[in-house]
Parts: C-alpha cells; structure tokens; sequence
C-alpha cells in the first residue's frame, strides 16, 4: 500500500477513463490521501470496453507534472494506471 513512514506526505488521486472526456476527468480527480485514493479505486465502475489508453496516460502525466511543481523542490510523483492494455479508440479526447 501507500502507507509507511512517510504516509502523511502522500498524496493520490484515482480516476476512471473510457473513451469520452478522458482529460476532463483526470483533471477533476482530487488528491487526497491514501485511505481515500483506496475508496476512490473501490468507487470505479466496472470495466466496459471502448478504453482510451493512451490519452489517459498522457492526461495522467501531465497531471502529475503539475501537482509536482505546484509542491515545490524535492516534490515526486508516480503515475500508475491499471488497464487490460488495449487503446480501443482513436482520438479519446
């Protein structure tokens, strides 16, 4: 899990991707800490298919980029995402 030492440092957002509004969501997914990142992840809907992978992953980064430099020097981040690897559709913008 997310908790150790330093468990009070971190800081997770969790958010679901389809083929429609990937960046959209990304950018409305919250960080929090870890409890709630694992509620977030309980929270997620059931996989349907139609999954704009690639996207997704660029949002991510990007968001993670940004959460980065809004906390300053000596600030990580991680992008993990969790997917069956299929980009199902061409343009999930």
């Amino acid at each position: 899990g997310l908790a150790g030492p330093d468990s009070g440092l971190v800081r997770a957002a969790v958010a679901g991707f389809a083929s429609r509004g990937v960046a959209a969501g990304v950018q409305q997914a919250a960080f929090g800490d870890p409890a709630q990142a694992a509620a977030a992840v309980d929270r997620l809907p059931a996989p349907g298919g139609n999954t704009g992978l690639y996207a997704a992953v660029l949002a991510g980064a990007e968001r993670v980029a940004a959460e980065v430099r809004a906390l300053g020097p000596g600030a990580r981040g991680a992008l993990v995402v969790v997917t069956d690897g299929r980009n199902d559709v061409l343009d999930p913008a």
